[in-house]
Parts: structure tokens; sequence; C-alpha cells
């Protein structure tokens, strides 16, 4: 049978492991130091990077920090701190008429500046940029017309080689020939007849405009036919229906300007000494439809 522990021997045991134990738990309980890298501090930076704690590249007018954040960048006392981006904050409702509603992403409203400022339409007609952005903005139909017109003339600015539409525009113009349609087969006002007349004016320029070729060999009826060859064709003659329709030449139209355009092609002398070849033709089918109407 064991003997008993002595109370000094117990007393002697019993610190020892707690002694023990404690060292176990002040090894744990120590942090590690962490080294910071050395780095130069921004004392230019705006107030929203040193609210964050996050080094700002003092980069004017918007840091980098800001603009991957989503904040407006104040480097002056105007901006409050952390004020959300009024992009990310509230898309602007940019075109709605009484059924359809249509919010302008970021990539569209770049496509819609873009338009303004690379003077696309110049490269179409003489109207201004102002009213058919303000027809835009009341026919959603129009203003995924022009997205896409913008997206194409951008396309064709910076790629040389020919090559067929981007996503975008293919996007665009399938919501624009849906809404179209729609708009075609409801009872005419007399608002609709200019966004209408536009809208047909920018689908006509971009069916011929998306032929993947950069020279007449390419294209048919040099080339191998196909199915798609003559959708340009096809666009022009649902384009004269809506011309039938809207009568773009009337005199409160904003296309009256074109009516001096035919008048002086009626009045031409149609034969080969004023119109030589091929253009006495075109002429010849401009003047049987003027007169036609």
């Amino acid at each position: 049978m064991s003997r008993p522990h002595s109370q000094p021997q117990q007393r002697t045991e019993i610190s020892r492991a707690m002694a023990v134990k404690s060292g176990k738990q002040k090894d744990v309980a120590t942090p590690r130091l962490r080294l910071r890298k050395a780095h130069q501090k921004s004392r230019k930076g705006c107030r929203n990077c040193k609210l964050r704690r996050v080094k700002c590249d003092e980069v004017q007018p918007s840091c980098h920090q800001c603009t991957v954040y989503g904040v407006l960048c104040n480097y002056g006392p105007d901006t409050p701190d952390l004020q959300m981006a009024r992009e990310m904050e509230d898309p602007a409702v940019i075109s709605a008429d009484a059924t359809t509603t249509l919010e302008l992403t970021r990539e569209d409203r770049h496509q819609l500046i873009s338009f303004e400022k690379s003077g696309t339409l110049v490269t179409i007609a003489t109207v201004h940029h102002k009213e058919v952005l303000q027809l835009a903005c009341l026919n959603p139909y129009l203003m995924h017309a022009i997205l896409a017109i913008g997206a194409m003339h951008n396309r064709h600015r910076v790629t040389p080689a020919p090559r067929g539409p981007s996503s975008f525009e293919s996007y665009h113009v399938s919501q624009c020939a849906a809404l179209l349609s729609r708009k075609l087969s409801q009872a005419l006002r007399a608002e609709d007849r200019d966004p209408l007349w536009m809208t047909s004016t920018l689908l006509g320029i971009i069916s011929t405009s998306s032929i993947p070729c950069l020279t007449p060999e390419e294209a048919w009826p040099l080339k191998s036919s196909d199915t798609s060859d003559l959708e340009w064709l096809r666009m022009a003659e649902g384009k004269m229906a809506v011309w039938r329709l809207v009568d773009p030449l009337r005199p409160n139209s904003l296309f009256r300007y074109m009516a001096d355009e035919y008048t002086q092609i009626a009045t031409l002398q149609y034969n080969s000494v004023l119109v030589p070849g091929h253009q006495s033709v075109l002429y010849s089918c401009a003047y049987a439809f003027t007169t036609a109407r």
C-alpha cells in the first residue's frame, strides 16, 4: 500500500504543474510582431483614402482607390466624405415612353457620349444632335438604334480589318427592331413620325454597313451567294414603307430640309451628257420615286 504524499511534497508538485501550465498559456497568448513594409506616406491624398486608411495615388480629379470603391473623390471641401458616385447610387432613367423604360448602363452612356462627340450624326444627316437626343429620350427604340450605330461607328474607326458586329451592337439592334415593330403595330400619333423615320434611317445604315468586306470582290455578286446578302435591300423596302407612313417631307417635319434635295434631283436633265454611265440609272430611280409620291 503506497504511502500518501506529505503536504510539503504535494505543494511542490502542484506549484510545478501550475508553473508549466502558466508558461504554456503565456506562449500562446503572446502575439507575434508584424513588421510593416517601408512606404512613403501620402500627404496630399484625398480625405476618403485617409478615412479608409489606404494609400492614395493622388491622381486628380479622381484617384484610383475612390474610383474602384465607387465614391466621389474629395480633395477639396465641396464633396462630402465617402459620398457614393451617381452611377452606382442610382442609374438614371434616360429613355422612357408609356410602355417601355430603358435604363442606360455605364457602357451605354459611354457609347451615347461617343455618338455625340465623335460626329456620328454629322456623317448621316444635318439634323442637330440635341434634337435627335431629345427624341431618343422619349422613344427607347430610337435610343437603342443610336447606341448600336454609335458602337458600329467606333468599331469601323478603330478596326481596319472587317469583322462582324459586336454583341453590344447586336443586342441593341434586336431590341430596337422589337420595339419598332411593336410601335408600328399601334395607332400612329403625330409625335411618332420623326422618331420612326430617324430609327428607320439608322437601321438602314446599320444594315448596309454590316457587310464584312473591304473590296468589291468580297461582296455579292462577285462572291458566292449567301442568304444574308440582300438583307440591306429588304431593310430598304421596310424603310420605304415607313417613309410612306410618316411622310418625312411634310411641312412640320424635322427632316423637311430633304425636300430641297429631292427637288433638285427631280429637276435634273436625265441624259448621258449630264449624268453619264451608271449614275443615270440611280438618278432615274430617285426621280421615279419622288414623282410616284
